[in-house]
């Protein structure tokens, strides 16, 4: 009976192995089926973050443009009758926001009397919309989108904003105009930003709309102005007034293939209403499924290649498995009259303690054939898990290889062999295996068989190396931290004393040994006074109280008497429950003491970087309507009026707050000029140039020293002549009437330096810390006057070089700044000259 069901059994399995290929064939499409549906809703939240995205970039332009009109209806040139300066006003508007394509001004009947177009002066406006409404309601209005003449007869965004007298009466209004390509403009720069971020290699279309519908952005057909989305019915149109993005799938309207749509609408931005448009952006179906289905062809081509004919070959093996299966009932008959003798000499080999392993040399890499029961203990590997392999798979990582090669030999040269060797069991734990190999001859002698011999001795191992270890584990701890460690008795005195202690206290191990330590390190205390014994913590744990006491900010005294900050820990030692002496580890901080005043430099001068640029954005906006309303003052004051000499002062203070504000940007973001090959020689001349009327002006001479054989060097000249008038403008408010100033340039191997000299009264050694800080300064009022950010700027631009300033001053001495380059920046050498240049005076 049991033979009929085995038979049976062999007959159905080419049938279970057609059903399984089907099974496997379904779980497929079913997940293929989640992971596209997972593909898509992913792209299509990322379509809508896009579509988010644009729209809200939409809102900030128009909310920047609806702002600018009350900036430029407070204007002075706007309170005047003067449409030559207000044209003059609107063209530098113009200018300088690109974005605007019309900019105009009416009179309070609605005549264009100024406009960045000539043709439009003159034209009446008084029954638009624009100018009924704002000067009936005040205030600033915009306009949709719509086609303007003035503006070339293209469609523009429509801004307006009500003049008024300094009694608040209608004087006339500010009309601009932007362009609806800007708006296409922001669109694509964030769609090409998108698809960059993305990867993606489909197309992706986007669309804008107004509240109602119509087109007014496409770019695809360019069907501006032409279509009405909502009309045509399309979902995603009709979606995007909804409160918050999303995307859908839907039918493409032209080409009619599936598409996954993501929107959004515009909300304002501020006080500023928006207009409400919506924001469409889209992607085909298939180009969002491209890779995936691109995956699922290779594997389909993998699938015909390798699955069909391991199929067959499957089909082939279970009919081979059937006549297989009658032979093997054969064996097994003789086998079991093999096993009834085999079943005795088991029981006894399985009743030992050692583990035993019989391993056939004749048969290919010598596999084991027979493992006893003790052996599947010490191993943890089953008996069918090491049939048939060589016994090397109990070796790993620490196994000694010259152990190995010892037992190799001795199975080379058929001869017995005793190791101890480290061996892994089958869950990657280690274990020491006193192992015995022994041949197994036949009767003519010759060697059929291995026998291995295997006795778990990990305990008595681990024995012999703890106390291998524990002979070697102070001297490996001391010597080996990189901490200081020291040891002393009750009376003060070094016991131990690892090399990092000594390193750092400039002594060597032997000289501190019986030394009292207290008297070597710690005899005064970081403000110069005499630090005594019972006052100290470190004697303190072993003298008084017995605690550890841990100090955080105290110095050691090293052996050239110089002293370095410290922190250490000073633990009692304990015998029997007596204190019998201290244990000190302690760590030099200076290091850490730097960089930590380092970083709260870097984070002083960023915060300080960061106020400054708000600062000068905050003063460059009216600045410019100043110098606008101060040019047009200019022309109207003749050289003969009771003030005119207050113009050339109000220039001048203009062009300094304009100074002013380009040093805090710079400041906060350093712009270096294009590096470029210069001549050093030839940038002194230029500089001299520029400061000759300074120094006659303070009656100062400059000298100038230029090294022989000076290299070209690639370096932004525009900053270098900027870092060099600094330092001697600098050096001129520092300097004596009729006194000399130097200005020298020399090289080495590896550097170029620039260096500044002054013969003034210095710089105290308090202030040399603070010289670099923006906005510190110790000029104060008069002429001497500034804002403290010229060294700062100064040094900002060097780094950027890659170099760095360094100064060297005396009270009394005067004080010399050196610029300091990498010499890697040299291109090339001029001829070698025969002998030093001259110097030169201006």
């Amino acid at each position: 009976m049991q033979t009929d069901v085995s038979r049976r059994s062999y007959r159905r399995l080419p049938f279970l192995i057609l059903l399984m290929t089907l099974v496997i064939l379904l779980i497929g499409a079913v997940a293929l089926h989640y992971v596209e549906n997972r593909l898509v809703a992913t792209t299509g939240e990322s379509l809508a973050l896009a579509a988010a995205d644009i729209a809200d970039m939409l809102d900030r332009l128009l909310f920047e443009r609806y702002r600018d009109i009350p900036m430029m209806v407070l204007a002075r040139v706007f309170q005047g009758r003067d449409p030559a300066a207000m044209t003059d006003y609107l063209d530098w508007v113009q200018k300088n926001y690109q974005v605007y394509r019309w900019l105009g001004v009416l009179d309070a009947s609605g005549r264009i009397i100024a406009a960045t177009s000539p043709a439009s002066v003159g034209k009446d406006m008084s029954r638009t919309y624009l100018f009924r409404v704002v000067r009936e309601q005040g205030g600033v209005h915009i306009q949709d989108v719509e086609v303007s003449e003035d503006a070339g007869g293209i469609p523009v965004i429509s801004f307006a904003g009500p003049i008024l007298d300094s009694q608040g009466k209608f004087r006339g209004a500010v009309l601009s105009q932007v362009a609806l390509s800007s708006v296409q403009d922001v669109a694509t720069a964030a769609i090409r930003t998108f698809q960059v971020q993305r990867g993606s290699t489909g197309k992706i279309e986007y669309q804008i709309m107004t509240r109602d519908g119509d087109l007014l952005v496409d770019s695809l057909l360019r069907q501006e102005m032409q279509v009405n989305l909502k009309l045509m019915a399309l979902p995603s149109a009709l979606l995007s007034a909804s409160a918050l993005p999303g995307y859908i799938e839907e039918q493409h309207l032209r080409r009619q293939v599936p598409v996954v749509t993501g929107y959004s609408g515009t909300e304002g931005y501020g006080d500023f209403t928006g207009l409400h448009w919506a924001v469409l952006v889209r992607m085909d179906r298939s180009d969002i499924l491209a890779p995936i289905r691109t995956v699922l062809q290779n594997l389909a081509l993998a699938g015909a290649l390798i699955i069909l004919p391991l199929l067959g070959f499957l089909l082939w093996t279970s009919g081979r498995l059937q006549a297989e299966y009658q032979r093997a009932r054969e064996e097994s008959a003789r086998a079991v009259a093999a096993e009834t003798t085999l079943r005795l000499r088991d029981r006894a080999i399985a009743e030992t303690s050692n583990g035993i392993l019989i391993t056939d040399p004749h048969q290919p890499d010598n596999p084991i054939i027979y493992a006893n029961p003790a052996f599947e203990r010490i191993t943890g590997y089953r008996m069918e898990e090491v049939l048939g392999r060589n016994c090397r798979f109990l070796q790993g990582a620490d196994t000694d290889p010259s152990t190995v090669a010892v037992v190799r030999q001795a199975v080379a040269e058929q001869r017995d062999c005793h190791v101890v060797i480290r061996n892994y069991r089958n869950d990657g734990t280690s274990f020491w295996n006193e192992l015995t190999i022994s041949p197994v001859h036949d009767g003519r002698g010759q060697v059929t068989h291995f026998v291995g011999v295997l006795a778990d001795v990990t305990a008595r191992k681990h024995d012999e190396e703890a106390i291998e270890r524990l002979s070697r584990q102070n001297e490996l701890i001391l010597n080996a931290a990189g901490e200081g460690i020291f040891g002393l008795d009750l009376q003060g005195i070094t016991t131990f004393v690892n090399p990092a202690a000594a390193r750092m206290l400039g002594w060597s191990v032997a000289e501190l040994i019986g030394q009292p330590m207290h008297s070597i390190l710690h005899h005064t205390k970081p403000d110069g006074a005499p630090h005594p014994e019972e006052e100290c913590p470190i004697q303190a744990a072993f003298k008084k109280d017995g605690v550890v006491h841990r100090v955080a900010d105290e110095v050691f005294w090293r052996r050239d008497g110089t002293s370095f900050p410290v922190e250490y820990v000073s633990t009692p030692i304990r015998e029997c429950g007596d204190v019998v002496g201290a244990v000190v580890v302690f760590i030099d901080t200076t290091l850490r003491k730097e960089e930590e005043e380092r970083r709260m430099q870097v984070e002083k001068l960023a915060a300080l970087g960061q106020v400054a640029a708000g600062v000068a954005h905050e003063i460059n906006n009216p600045l410019a309507g100043i110098k606008s309303a101060f040019l047009l003052l200019k022309s109207t004051i003749a050289p003969s009026h009771p003030y005119s000499q207050y113009v050339s002062m109000i220039d001048r203070e203009i062009q300094r707050i304009s100074d002013i504000v380009g040093q805090m940007y710079q400041l906060y973001r350093p712009d270096p000029a294009e590096r470029r090959p210069i001549d050093l020689k030839a940038v002194l001349r230029d500089v001299s140039q520029i400061m000759a009327g300074l120094l006659r002006q303070h009656r100062l001479t400059l000298r100038t020293e230029v090294a022989a054989n000076l290299p070209r060097v690639r370096l932004p000249q525009r900053d270098l002549i900027q870092v060099l008038c600094n330092l001697i403008r600098n050096a001129v408010e520092a300097s004596r009437p009729a006194s000399e100033i130097c200005l020298s340039v020399a090289h080495g191997e590896d550097l170029v330096s620039i260096a500044v000299a002054d013969r003034g009264n210095g710089i105290p050694a308090e202030v040399v810390p603070h010289i670099f800080d923006p906005f510190f300064t110790t000029k104060m009022g008069g002429t001497q006057g500034g804002m403290g950010l010229g060294l700062s700027v100064s040094r900002s631009l060097v780094e950027a070089m890659g170099g760095r300033i360094d100064v060297q001053t005396a009270v009394g001495r005067g004080a010399t700044f050196t610029v300091v380059l990498p010499c890697h920046a040299a291109i090339a050498s001029p001829s070698v000259r025969s002998k030093r240049e001259q110097p030169h005076h201006v």
